[in-house]
């Protein structure tokens, strides 16, 4: 919400500038995103008025112009622009003076004459189009000719102003206006608070303060000024009160549409709208004023005489006020005549009924709808407007009546029209004010101060909050949609005492309690912590997934990993499935990574996948895709959320040996036992030679790791030998033993041992170290690879691989032939399982 400075202190006498004002609302909960001083880039340009202008003697396309700048004797300027003449006003930039973007403007001599300054056009000006449509585009900025000469061109454009851009809360809508933010500045500030009062032709007094009374009256009587009544030019009818809970109109006549004033002009375009005409802009401006939406329709396009809201009928079209034709459904509420929609209830009027030059007779709507309804009307239409963004908060039902009278006020005020007598007020279910239950002892305990009772009537009477002397409680104005319950009043109080005041409290009780982290929350920063020590760097990427992804990582069509959960509601097409799998993610880490020539990286990533639930569920297939499911039948099951690591590295020092090692470290940080790894060679975005599964002790695959499948590489724009994996964070947590037990230092020697086998070049490590641990037994203290050889004086298709065996008994010193007989087992056994042989 951009609210003007200026404006704001119209209904509030603040006295402090648009910085510390924004400072000061932040800490009571009115956020300030940012301040923009309009015009503080410009200095020394000033209003000036053409004297004389005439070709230079010396050059084709330059003019020679005397201006008067109010100061004395006039300037002398060269230009080349040629859509000006004598006796326009302009702005002139005069010598040693700044134009936005740093420009300074001196004296230059140009073909023989000394030009003074420079005349400006809306570009150097920083301004748009947009914001003045007469103006030239390339040329001369030619202004009002009522400016007079020597007044500083950021006055005559309000451009002497400052602009704070606040954020505000869903449960505000309220403060979605400069009165609701005039209103929370005087609280801040300890300022007061004047709001505006209606005394205009045909309308009786009606104070802002005093909303809720004057909508009690179903019709005013005013100056008979004009005989014309609101009830003799239009009728209203709700047909839908679930969705319309009030309409208030009034109508204007002997309308006379023309432009708006310059002060009303650049309020709107401070306010990032762009000026229409007269009858438009007032409607725009009371909204932003009040926070209350109103619409002007041209009484001559309301057939029938009669306003009737109510539902749309299945497929009945509809032309917006921005051109575009719309089939609208039964549950999009309307503004109809006797015969067809004139208008979307809430979000934009329609083209049959707006506001034309040759308007003589406007019927002001200021209407109360159902918040959730407009806001669906609006997202189904692809149409979201100042209007929508405030109805679906939920605004106040007896705010429409003194909007209404505010937008009439306006118009006669403008000499653009003339009030009619009355309004018509169709108020099914009137609103009143809350009444929430007054205990400053509780509100004390909640905020855990010490504030006297008439401390905290003070400062909830500053927010406008009443205190009823009769029972003891606060009555909250209907405008304070937030209000309802004690913790509300609790909250009035310490954002207005200041949370900054309240001092740090522990929790009263003879028993504190100490935050402890839940097991997989320890698991985690266990397997973080892991991850971090290897050099991995951790990474966030977003939930959503495309489904293009999905061909890229060339899944077949029965994957279980296609089998994503949909979003009702995606931003786009590449968003519109939660992710099964954050392989496309990784990847596109690592891209983007290569792209800025970064020669290597590894990270890693806690991420959470979403699939349909299986009827049986079992990490291992989510992760590796072994399962196929049936994808059309996905939506059948409710979607459940898993944990999931997912690695990825690139560049010269990250091999699928160190991966291994890594994942080797993160097991043993979370103490998982009896894991080993084992060819994969199935998987189709991963290599089939250059990766593996990672097993439990129990078999159950819970992940893999290893080269990206060159093809998948090149779709994702990898670089070569690229890597990544996939672990089932709830499967390893399952398997986690972060109990440690102290061995003593062993008494006993050990006896090592190497075995040097030739075995097929296709047997794992992993398979031979099995056995070799199976059939050691309870003495063989450890084992590992320490050396693998191909090549000459081995035969083709095997390999030579040595292990390092240690041999060891707690209880005593073993003898030779102990260890020479469990060697022997170990050389029987590797040759009937794998064909081994000891290398000679």
């Amino acid at each position: 919400m951009l609210i003007p400075l200026k404006w704001l202190k119209e209904y509030t006498d603040v006295q402090c500038g648009a910085h510390e004002l924004a400072r000061e609302m932040t800490f009571t909960g009115s956020k300030a995103e940012g301040v923009r001083e309009l015009g503080a880039d410009i200095d020394n340009v000033v209003v000036g008025r053409l004297l004389t202008f005439e070709r230079h003697p010396d050059a084709d396309k330059l003019f020679v112009s005397d201006v008067d700048v109010g100061r004395g004797a006039p300037v002398r300027i060269v230009t080349g622009a040629d859509n000006i003449r004598a006796g326009d006003v302009v702005p002139i930039a005069l010598d040693k003076s700044t134009l936005p973007g740093g420009k300074t403007i001196k004296a230059t001599k140009m073909r023989g004459i000394v030009s003074e300054g420079m005349m400006c056009s809306i570009e150097e000006l920083n301004l748009s189009k947009a914001d003045y449509p007469d103006a030239a585009e390339d040329g001369i900025m030619v202004l009002d000719p009522s400016c007079k000469p020597g007044a500083d061109i950021r006055e005559v454009l309000g451009l002497d102003d400052s602009v704070i851009d606040f954020e505000i809360t869903t449960n505000r809508p309220d403060c979605l206006s400069v009165l609701g933010l005039a209103r929370e500045a005087a609280a801040t500030m300890g300022a007061g608070f004047t709001p505006p009062k209606v005394l205009a032709a045909g309308l009786e007094t009606c104070c802002f303060s005093d909303a809720a009374e004057a909508a009690g009256a179903a019709e005013t009587t005013g100056d008979a000024a004009t005989a014309a009544k609101t009830s003799e030019i239009v009728g209203v009818e709700i047909q839908s009160p679930d969705l319309c809970y009030r309409y208030t109109a009034r109508a204007i006549t002997g309308v006379t549409v023309g432009e708006s004033p310059d002060w009303m002009k650049i309020r709107l375009r401070n306010c990032g709208i762009r000026p229409i005409n007269n009858i438009v802009d007032v409607t725009n401006y009371v909204m932003l004023e009040t926070g209350q939406p109103l619409h002007a329709f041209d009484a001559r396009f309301v057939e029938g005489g009669k306003i009737i809201v109510r539902n749309a009928r299945d497929g009945e079209p509809v032309r917006t006020l921005d051109g575009d034709d719309r089939a609208l459904g039964a549950d999009v509420l309307v503004i109809a005549d006797a015969n067809r929609p004139i208008a979307v209830a809430g979000v934009m009027g329609g083209e049959n009924s707006e506001i034309l030059p040759d308007t003589k007779t406007v019927i002001i709507e200021s209407a109360n709808f159902n918040g959730t309804s407009v806001r669906r009307t609006a997202r189904k239409l692809g149409m979201r407007t100042e209007s929508s963004s405030r109805f679906e908060k939920g605004l106040d039902p007896n705010m429409t009546l003194p909007a209404a009278d505010r937008a009439a006020q306006l118009i006669v005020e403008l000499g653009a029209g003339v009030a009619a007598q009355g309004y018509i007020d169709v108020y099914p279910a009137p609103r009143g004010p809350v009444s929430i239950a007054f205990n400053p002892e509780r509100i004390n305990a909640l905020l855990g101060t010490d504030i006297g009772r008439g401390d905290m009537l003070e400062i909830l009477r500053k927010a406008d909050l009443a205190y009823n002397e009769q029972d003891g409680n606060i009555i909250a104005p209907t405008y304070r949609v937030d209000m309802s319950m004690e913790a509300d009043l609790a909250e009035e109080v310490a954002r207005f005492y200041g949370y900054n005041n309240i001092t740090a409290t522990l929790s009263p009780g003879t028993t504190t309690t100490i935050g402890v982290l839940t097991g997989p929350q320890r698991l985690k920063r266990i397997a973080l912590d892991a991850l971090l020590a290897c050099g991995y760097s951790e990474i966030y990427t977003f939930s959503f997934q495309s489904p293009k992804v999905y061909d890229r990582l060339r899944l077949p069509a029965d994957s279980g990993l296609r089998a994503a959960v949909r979003v009702a509601n995606p931003l786009n097409e590449d968003m519109s499935l939660m992710r099964t799998t954050a392989l496309p993610e990784m990847f596109k880490t690592i891209s983007d990574n290569y792209s800025q020539r970064i020669s290597g990286a590894a990270f890693f990533e806690l991420a959470s996948v979403y699939s349909p639930a299986k009827k049986s569920g079992d990490e291992l297939y989510d992760i590796v895709n072994a399962e196929t499911v049936d994808v059309a039948a996905a939506g059948e099951f409710l979607p459940e959320q898993k944990s999931e690591l997912t690695l990825g590295a690139y560049g010269s020092e990250h091999t699928f040996f160190t991966m291994k090692g890594v994942v080797e470290n993160l097991l043993g940080s979370l103490g998982v036992k009896g894991f080993r790894f084992s060819q994969c060679a199935d998987v189709p975005y991963m290599h089939p030679g250059r990766s593996a599964y990672v097993l439990l002790a129990n078999k159950k695959v819970v992940g893999l790791f290893g080269e990206v499948r060159p093809e998948v590489a090149d779709a994702f724009s990898l670089p070569d030998h690229a890597l990544s994996g996939v672990l089932s964070l709830d499967a390893l947590f399952s398997a986690a033993d972060t109990g440690r037990s102290y061995d003593a230092p062993p008494k006993y020697p050990p006896i090592p041992r190497d075995l040097s086998l030739l075995i097929g070049s296709g047997v794992p490590a992993g398979d031979i170290m099995a056995v070799i641990k199976k059939c050691g037994g309870a003495i063989l203290e450890s084992a590992s690879v320490f050396d693998v050889y191909v090549g000459a004086q081995v035969p083709e298709g095997q390999k030579s691989i040595a292990f390092s065996l240690v041999f060891r008994s707690g209880e005593r010193t073993l003898k030779d032939d102990e260890v020479a007989s469990r060697m022997s087992k170990i050389v029987e056994v590797l040759g009937k399982e794998f064909n081994a042989t000891l290398r000679s």
